[in-house]
């Protein structure tokens, strides 16, 4: 059995069988706030570059890491699209690799800056700014249409709290998450309230397509499929998503966590030593993920598919079906867990 480090307590879930096959780490050079690795993207698993929060970019040539350029300025992630159009975002700079080089072409830039963005194409662009209005800091959502940006404020639902992520399957389909759980959908050209499950903040949102995605948060993992929200608890601090494909989502956690989700069959995970912030995945079974003061792994694991849980993890589904609860309480004792997720054993 491989333990798999989940908590904030600590929670440890053992998953069988024994699926992590290698698992490398690098502490690239420094440490402090400055220093942690914000933004993870991967060409391949010999190439690709990981983004310090003050702007320093480092590069994986399949030895070692290097330094590539160093931006300055304070940087929020980074967004891959393709081998040429990688995207590292700040509050008040967006550079692009088109493939030899890094460069500025965005003008002008978002109105309010750049907490999260999500790339649908170069031309097909979403960011989360934020502003001060009126005395107080609130956020709206920009698109980029390739030539400008169109200004959506204050989707329903977020006139008083913060938008955290964004999740979008297509051009027309998108979700926004923030605090208190709060959540909109975007459709028909338009965003819309959405009922929200729970009252627990959003973090943390990819997706594959408009039917395969998630939505993460503090004390949840949401995965959407089959049309519905379902609902996962591990109490994790997630911090980062990436949709791998249309059966595969990674996510990373605060407390070291990498998860990887299967659609149908569950999951699996392995654990690193620091909290992370950001990850990538050049397939279902190589994992790269970034956190605390300059630290990267490199997670491979072999079994074909992830060991079935008969999806006993979930809680439950939202909208609400047959035989299922909207109504949501967090798992706290060692009984609690072994009841919602059987298949799991909690240590």
């Amino acid at each position: 059995m491989k333990s798999i480090l989940l908590s904030i307590g600590i929670l440890v879930l053992s998953a069988a069988p024994v699926i992590a096959d290698t698992f490398e780490s690098w502490d690239l050079p420094g440490q402090g706030y400055g220093k942690d690795i914000m933004g993870i993207a991967m060409i391949s698993d010999t190439d690709g570059f990981a983004l310090m929060r003050y702007g320093e970019i480092y590069h994986w040539d399949g030895e070692t890491w290097s330094l590539a350029i160093n931006f300055g300025g304070q940087f929020n992630g980074v967004e891959y699209y393709d081998s040429t159009h990688i995207y590292a975002y700040g509050f008040s700079e967006i550079y692009v690799f088109d493939g030899v080089d890094w460069s500025n072409p965005f003008e002008p830039l978002p109105p309010s800056g750049v907490n999260d963005m999500k790339v649908l194409a170069p031309d097909d662009i979403w960011v989360i700014g934020g502003d001060v209005k009126d005395g107080k800091y609130l956020q709206d959502l920009h698109h980029w249409d390739g030539v400008s940006w169109t200004t959506y404020e204050e989707p329903p639902g977020f006139e008083d709290l913060y938008i955290n992520c964004l999740g979008f399957g297509a051009s027309d389909d998108g979700w926004a998450g923030g605090d208190g759980g709060t959540m909109a959908h975007f459709y028909d050209g338009e965003w819309h309230a959405y009922d929200s499950p729970t009252v627990y903040a959003r973090t943390c949102s990819d997706f594959a397509n408009p039917n395969y995605g998630a939505m993460d948060g503090y004390w949840e993992a949401m995965i959407y499929y089959n049309g519905n929200w379902h609902i996962y608890y591990y109490h994790l601090n997630h911090t980062a998503d990436y949709a791998i494909n249309d059966e595969y989502i990674v996510n990373a956690c605060y407390e070291g966590g990498i998860i990887v989700y299967h659609y149908d069959d569950g999951l699996t995970g392995t654990s690193a030593p620091v909290p992370l912030y950001s990850v990538h995945a050049t397939s279902p079974h190589s994992i790269w993920a970034g956190g605390e003061d300059g630290y990267v792994c490199h997670w491979v694991w072999s079994d074909e598919d992830v060991q079935p849980t008969s999806l006993g993890n979930i809680k439950a589904q939202y909208p609400p079906v047959s035989g299922t609860s909207s109504s949501i309480t967090p798992p706290k004792t060692k009984n609690d867990w072994n009841r919602l997720c059987p298949q799991l054993e909690f240590e």
